[in-house]
């Protein structure tokens, strides 16, 4: 159990539009997605601009939240409001399950893209219904940057308004993607990708 301070979070993940006002205005750089199979920003014109940007650093999302006078939640404010002011809930979705109906996700444990939500990719933000703090795809869509260095376990944590800072490069992902497996959008997944340059 930890204490955090009151905090705000945006309601959804960033556009591509929001993310290229960003970088037409000298605060970010452009994605590098270049050999990626899937990328919402090299899109055709218009085309996704309402759908969350990806193939992003950690650095590019610090950058971006900077840019907008904010930062990235620490694991555990994303975390608090994932399960909704820190119910014991599975999943940020509506209700305490995940269906086809309240996340973007794909059907086999790892990659595997699933068009029975709707979307065989991603999905514009806002296309499921938020949470009871009013707050879109926490669980899907796409894996969401937080502040914190990954450690394996909290063993060593701050109980007041943790963020993890040692030793170690690898950065905190959360809340599953389009094409992961429901297993990955759960409250309590989180991922170790690699390094400050991995693309999410």
């Amino acid at each position: 159990e930890v204490q955090i301070e009151a905090f705000a979070l945006s309601r959804s993940e960033v556009t591509v539009a929001q993310y290229r006002t960003c970088v037409n205005g000298g605060g970010c750089e452009a994605p590098n997605d270049e050999g990626r199979a899937f990328s919402n920003w090299s899109a055709q014109p218009a085309a996704r601009e309402d759908h969350p940007v990806n193939y992003i650093t950690w650095h590019d999302a610090s950058r971006f939240a900077a840019w907008v006078g904010a930062r990235l939640s620490s694991e555990a404010e994303w975390e608090y409001a994932c399960r909704e002011g820190g119910k014991e809930k599975l999943y940020g979705t509506q209700g305490y399950g995940v269906k086809a109906w309240q996340a973007n996700y794909g059907s086999d444990p790892c990659c595997g893209p699933d068009a029975s939500d709707g979307h065989e990719q991603t999905a514009p933000v806002g296309s499921y219904p938020p949470n009871a703090l009013g707050l879109y795809d926490m669980s899907g869509n796409v894996f969401e940057w937080v502040q914190d260095k990954y450690a394996p376990d909290y063993s060593n944590a701050d109980s007041d308004n943790p963020i993890y800072e040692g030793s170690g490069t690898l950065r905190v992902g959360r809340g599953g993607a389009w094409n992961h497996h429901a297993w990955f959008l759960r409250c309590s997944s989180r991922s170790s990708d690699g390094g400050p340059d991995q693309k999410s």
